[in-house]
């Protein structure tokens, strides 16, 4: 048999070679790697690229909220200028998204032609710039949002064939549940961030990159009620031009990836009191980490409350039940005990032999030195400069 020319392959031999080069199982096991660590994405896909026999593969996210992916090196150029000259807006690979969720797999003939392919400036002056042509589309689905897996093809390597488009299908489950698994994770780290508010007294709110509320910790839940609500996973108020501030506040910090300029706080006026002020500061992990949800952090001030002290500290403080911890907490703020009882849903008779067990471990005697020794807890009232 004569010898191939210098550096050339026949392009059976070369597929007999990845056909015996595909190791999906050691995939599936960097993938759930990934999905505990988002900074193991990008060797989970470069051991997908690895075991498929392409040039590169891109992870990126649900189209609408398209700031970054995550790629592998050897592509990491051509997904640079994907996002620097505007492609991810007008990507023609998006047609095929249904084909992806229908069979698990797409490739690109299954939604274009090799004419319209020698037309396309998508094809042309992006993807030829960089050697790049075929590709397989994979899916990662959690929820309502699909991420997509993209493997690059070079245009000798040449498009995948039926049999690597079914391997690649049996990908589906799995990535399926690396995605949603990195996205409860998210949600935790998110959920413990605005817990953290909640100990220090504060209203928070988290955003996603739509700007709609996806949390909102237990004293947000208590400060939005009136004039600055919650409406429909949006935050609004009764004031218009409130209204109109707090929107635009909300867009300049959830649209881009980038660090925005700081925005003055928005105030929203309330009958009788002060206003509420609103203070919006942006959520920017990591590159990698592209399956969060929380965009931004809303954190809302009401200069007339005065801070709920920590029941844990109550409690250690003063040998407090729990039960007694959470009426104390209350009564810090200055809550009356019928209203407080309300709030915690016990009998005001409950209530009141709570007290008394409070008043004994505190050594107060009566409500007013309580709340001022539990008000040395939490700290100044908002607005009130101590000496």
């Amino acid at each position: 048999m004569a010898s191939d020319p210098e550096g050339v392959r026949p392009e059976a031999a070369w597929r007999a070679e990845v056909s015996t080069s595909w190791s999906l199982e050691a995939v599936h096991a960097d993938l759930a790697r990934a999905a505990l660590d988002p900074a193991h994405w990008k060797p989970a896909l470069q051991r997908l690229t690895d075991s498929v026999g392409a040039v590169g593969t891109v992870l990126l996210p649900p189209a609408a909220q398209r700031f970054a992916s995550i790629s592998t090196d050897a592509i990491g150029e051509a997904n640079e200028r994907y996002f620097k000259e505007g492609w991810n807006t007008r990507d023609q690979r998006d047609r095929g998204l249904a084909r992806i969720l229908q069979r698990g797999v797409a490739v690109d003939l299954d939604f274009t032609t090799e004419e319209d392919i020698a037309r396309s400036d998508y094809y042309n002056d992006f993807l030829g710039r960089h050697g790049l042509r075929w590709f397989a589309g994979l899916v990662a689905a959690a929820g309502s949002d699909q991420w997509v897996v993209s493997i690059q093809r070079s245009i000798a390597q040449g498009p995948f064939a039926a049999w690597e488009q079914e391997r690649l299908a049996r990908l589906r489950g799995p990535l399926g549940t690396a995605a949603t698994l990195a996205r409860e994770l998210d949600l935790a780290r998110t959920r413990g961030l605005a817990e953290a508010f909640e100990i220090l007294g504060s209203a928070a709110v988290v955003l996603d990159w739509r700007g709609d509320v996806i949390l909102a910790n237990a004293t947000a839940r208590n400060t939005l009620v009136g004039e600055l609500r919650i409406a429909r996973r949006r935050l609004t108020a009764s004031d218009q031009e409130a209204c109109r501030s707090l929107s635009d506040l909300v867009d300049r910090v959830t649209s881009s990836l980038l660090t925005p300029a700081p925005r003055p706080p928005v105030a929203v006026p309330r009958a009788g009191r002060r206003p509420l002020i609103v203070y919006a500061v942006p959520i920017l992990g990591h590159v990698s980490d592209i399956f969060t949800q929380a965009r931004a952090l809303l954190v809302v001030l009401d200069p007339d409350r005065r801070p709920m002290p920590p029941e844990e500290a109550l409690r250690v403080a003063f040998s407090l039940t729990t039960a007694e911890a959470r009426l104390a907490a209350r009564l810090g703020t200055g809550e009356s005990l019928d209203d407080a009882a309300d709030s915690l849903r016990i009998a005001k008779e409950t209530a009141r032999c709570h007290l008394k067990q409070i008043f004994d471990k505190t050594g107060a005697h009566r409500q007013s030195e309580l709340v001022a020794l539990l008000g040395r807890l939490a700290g100044p009232a908002p607005g009130v400069r101590q000496a």
